[in-house]
C-alpha cells in the first residue's frame, strides 16, 4: 500500500504525536484502575474502563490513534509479567475490539450520536460484539503462550467479555453523551434539584451495596438503582441515565481497597461479577429508556405538527380537509347536516404595515384564541392559511351556524387587538355553507369560500352560501 507523503507528515505532526501520547497514558492509567478489581481465581477484571475510552476517542477524534491502544495495552500486559507474545496478541485484540465493529457500524450510518434509537442500537451492538473479539483473542493467546489457565476457559471468557462490554457501555456512552451535552444542552441542567436528589440517593444505595461485597445483598441492593435510573432517564435524559451508574462505579472502585482477601476467592467468576452484571443491565436499561423517551416525544411532536398550525396551535388545513371528507362520506339523508364557516380577516394588512410581521403573528394568535372561545366544544377551529380560518360545525343547522358566525364578529369587536398605543379593531368576512347528502368536501369548501368572498365584496359580516345559490 502506498503511503502519501502528506498523510505521513500529518500522522507524524506534533499535534498527532501529542494526541497519541495522551491517549496512551490515559488508556494505561484506565487499565491499571480496572486491574484493581481483578479476581484471584481468574486474574481478569470484570470492569475495563479503558475499552470505553478507546472507542469514544476513535469516534470523536480519529481511528488513526489506534497505535496508542496497542502501546498502552502492551505496557499493561508487560507490567503484569505476561510474556511478550501474549501481551502483543492481547494488545491487538484491544485495538480490533473497537476498530472492527466501529467500521462495520459506520458503514450502516453510525455517527456516534446516541440521540436516536437507531444510533443507540448500533452502539449497543458494538459494546457486545467488540468484547467478544477481544476476549476470544485474549484467552487464546493465554492458552497458546502461557499454557496453564488460572480458571476454566469459559469463566475467563465471560469475565473478560463482561469487563470490556461494561467499560464500553458506561464510559464510551458517557463521553459521547457528554460531548452532545456540551454542544446542545445547558450547563444550568447540572443545578437541577432532581439531579442533586438522584445523586444523593445513588450515593446512599451504592454505599449500602458495596459495604459487604461477599453478601448476596450487594447486587440486590444495586437493583434499587433500576427504578431510579428509569425515572431520571425520562425527566433528565442522559444525565439521569449515566449519573447514578457512574456514582455506583466510583464508590465501587473506592471501596475496592477495603475488600477482604477472602472475597477474591469467593466465586469462580470473581467476587464482583454479579454487581457488574447488575450495573451493566442498569446502564443498558437507562440508555434505552432515555432514547426511547426522546424518540416518543419527537414522534408526538411530528404527529402534532402534522395536524396543527405551528403559529396559532389550531388545527391545520390538512386536518380539516380529511375531516370534511370523512363527514361527507358518512352523510345520509336522515343525518343532521354539518356546516362550515370560512372566515377571512379584514384589515389585517394594517397590522403588519404599522407594527411589523412579528406583531402580526401575535395578532393571529390573539384571533385564534378568540375563535376557540367562540366555538362550541364539538367544533373544529382551524387556520386555513395566512389570515383565513375555518370552523367545522358538526350537527349544526344553518340558523345555528349563522348565529355562531355573528357571535364571532361581536366577540372580535369587543376584544380588539392591542399593541402598545395601537388598538386594532378587526372583523371577519364570513361565508357559511351547509353540507347536504351527496355533497363533496370540495363543494362545501368552495361554497363557503365564495360566500366569504361575497361578504368581503358587499361589506356584509356574514353571507350564506344558500343565498348565493338562490340569486343565480
Amino acid at each position: 500500500m502506498e503511503i502519501h507523503p502528506k498523510s505521513l507528515r500529518s500522522f507524524l505532526s506534533i499535534d498527532a504525536l501529542l494526541s497519541l501520547l495522551a491517549l496512551t497514558i490515559l488508556y494505561f492509567l484506565a487499565g491499571l484502575l480496572g486491574l484493581q478489581l481483578q479476581s484471584a481465581q481468574t486474574g481478569i477484571t470484570p470492569f475495563w474502563p479503558a475499552s470505553g475510552i478507546a472507542l469514544a476517542v476513535f469516534i470523536l477524534y480519529s481511528k488513526h490513534l489506534w497505535p496508542a491502544i496497542f502501546l498502552a495495552m502492551g505496557g499493561i500486559a508487560l507490567t503484569m509479567g505476561i510474556p511478550l507474545p501474549t501481551a502483543m496478541l492481547a494488545a491487538a485484540g484491544s485495538v480490533l475490539e473497537a476498530l472492527i465493529p466501529l467500521l462495520i457500524a459506520q458503514r450502516f450510518g453510525f455517527n456516534g450520536s446516541l440521540r436516536s434509537l437507531h444510533q443507540l442500537l448500533m452502539f449497543i451492538g458494538i459494546s457486545w460484539t467488540g468484547p467478544l473479539l477481544s476476549a476470544g483473542i485474549g484467552i487464546s493467546s493465554f492458552y497458546l503462550f502461557v499454557g496453564d489457565l488460572p480458571a476454566a476457559p469459559l469463566n475467563l471468557f465471560l469475565v473478560w467479555w463482561l469487563g470490556n462490554s461494561f467499560g464500553i457501555l458506561l464510559f464510551a456512552s458517557t463521553l459521547l453523551l457528554l460531548n452532545d451535552f456540551v454542544r446542545y444542552d445547558s450547563w444550568e441542567n447540572l443545578k437541577n434539584p432532581w439531579l442533586i436528589s438522584i445523586g444523593l440517593a445513588s450515593v446512599l444505595i451504592s454505599l449500602g451495596a458495596f459495604q459487604d461485597v461477599t453478601s448476596i445483598q450487594s447486587p440486590l441492593l444495586l437493583t434499587l438503582l433500576i427504578p431510579l435510573v428509569i425515572l431520571s432517564s425520562v425527566f433528565l435524559n442522559f444525565l439521569g441515565t449515566i449519573v447514578p451508574v457512574l456514582i455506583a462505579t466510583l464508590i465501587m472502585m473506592i471501596q475496592s481497597v477495603n475488600y477482604p482477601v477472602e472475597a477474591l476467592n469467593q466465586d469462580p467468576l470473581g467476587f464482583l461479577y454479579l454487581d457488574i452484571v447488575v450495573l451493566w443491565v442498569i446502564t443498558l436499561t437507562g440508555l434505552v429508556v432515555s432514547v426511547a423517551q426522546r424518540e416518543g416525544v419527537r414522534h408526538m411532536r411530528h404527529s402534532w405538527l402534522a395536524n396543527h398550525d405551528g403559529l396559532t396551535s389550531l388545527k391545520n388545513r390538512h386536518f380539516v380537509e380529511n375531516r370534511l371528507i370523512n363527514l361527507c362520506q358518512g352523510l345520509r339523508q336522515q343525518d343532521n347536516r354539518f356546516s362550515l364557516l370560512f372566515l377571512d380577516l379584514d384589515k389585517f394588512k394594517r397590522v403588519n404595515d404599522k407594527v411589523g410581521h412579528i406583531v402580526g403573528d401575535n395578532c393571529l394568535a390573539h384571533i385564534a384564541n378568540l375563535l376557540r372561545h367562540s366555538a362550541r366544544m364539538s367544533d373544529t377551529v382551524a387556520r386555513w392559511g395566512g389570515d383565513e380560518f375555518v370552523i367545522l360545525l358538526p350537527d349544526c343547522p344553518l340558523p345555528t351556524a349563522q348565529q355562531i358566525a355573528s357571535d364571532i364578529n361581536r366577540n372580535l369587536e369587543e376584544n380588539p387587538f392591542v399593541h402598545g398605543d395601537h388598538v386594532f379593531q378587526l372583523s371577519f368576512s364570513i361565508g357559511v355553507a351547509t353540507a347536504k347528502s351527496g355533497t363533496t368536501a370540495q363543494q362545501v369548501i368552495n361554497q363557503a369560500d365564495k360566500a366569504s368572498y361575497q361578504a368581503k365584496e358587499s361589506g356584509k359580516a356574514v353571507v350564506l352560501a344558500e343565498d348565493l345559490e338562490a340569486t343565480k
